[in-house]
């Protein structure tokens, strides 16, 4: 799947984090939900770019994001990469 780029806000009172096994090696995943005037979708942060200071009503750049071939509930979701970086903006998302 190609990298996307998105312009959104962070909705993290959506947001769990927790650790999981990978490969017999803990990783830290935290799940959000980011929208913007078109929706909402579930973003999976993993590794360190899971512990990223955002809080709710930030507005942030995502790049380097995939979109999940599994859907979870019927509903698409995002994942991050080892490129995956997230900027705070003072773009408005309106």
């Amino acid at each position: 799947m190609p990298h996307q780029r998105c312009r959104c806000y962070f909705s993290l009172q959506d947001s769990v984090a927790t650790t999981v096994m990978v490969n017999d090696k803990e990783v830290n995943v935290r799940t959000i939900t980011v929208e913007d005037r078109t929706g909402k979708v579930k973003v999976s942060l993993w590794r360190n770019i899971a512990a990223e200071p955002v809080v709710l009503g930030d507005v942030v750049a995502i790049t380097n994001i995939v979109v999940n071939s599994k859907r979870y509930n019927n509903e698409e979701s995002l994942s991050s990469t080892q490129f995956t970086k997230i900027e705070k903006t003072a773009h408005n998302i309106d």
